[in-house]
């Protein structure tokens, strides 16, 4: 929810996004009209004057043993002002993002959630409750270097603000319950059948 509130001049502006989770225009309640779906690295190698949304990190740039970010893409993280790109990730810890986003990474938002509602819908009902209050606090990512929650209560944040969900602008520009598309490079473990793919091919590259 943090993230969609701070896309918003973006969408009011009409800007292109790339997102992992699908964006609706609160205003009509439809997908927004220049909402791109990413589901593969190659999409950001042209991607130039647009936000990057990136929900749940860990499966897209997760932070495990053995595996590394395409060079491609960690060149392109490198290159976002250059490219008026702006990206905003999410994650349950700062610590599950992949050390190269993380460098890249300019500020980070705590987010904690208040006040849960619980559904009674018979069959239907839902045991996670809905949080109704939030308390964001912004900080320097260079604070988070070494991540512990001992270390947030000792920190100063940039920011502090308490946002209410019911009726926002934010709850409505994102549906909380929508599937988060993972970004698939094409090669690597195969989460369906526990195989490993093969790494790219070496043909001669045929891109005009």
């Amino acid at each position: 929810m943090a993230m969609m509130h701070d896309t918003k001049l973006s969408i009011d502006r009409g800007r292109d996004i790339l997102s992992t989770v699908r964006v609706i225009d609160p205003s009509t309640g439809r997908p927004y009209r220049n909402y791109t779906p990413l589901v593969a690295w190659d999409q950001l190698l042209d991607a130039r004057n647009c936000d990057v949304l990136m929900d749940e990190i860990i499966g897209i740039a997760a932070s495990m043993p053995g595996q590394s970010l395409p060079q491609e893409v960690q060149l392109l993280l490198n290159q976002l002002r250059r490219r008026d790109v702006l990206l905003r990730w999410t994650a349950p810890s700062w610590s599950r993002a992949n050390i190269v986003l993380r460098e890249v990474t300019q500020a980070v938002t705590v987010c904690r959630g208040y006040l849960p509602k619980y559904e009674n819908l018979g069959d239907d009902s839902r045991l996670w409750g809905m949080n109704r209050l939030f308390r964001w606090t912004t900080y320097d990512a260079m604070d988070f270097t070494t991540w512990t929650d001992n270390k947030e209560s000792k920190l100063k944040g940039k920011a502090n603000a308490w946002f209410r969900r019911p009726g926002s602008w934010a709850e409505r520009a994102y549906d909380t319950f929508d599937a988060v598309d993972s970004v698939d490079s094409g090669e690597g473990y195969c989460m369906r059948c526990g195989g490993m793919r093969p790494k790219r091919d070496r043909r001669g590259c045929v891109c005009h």
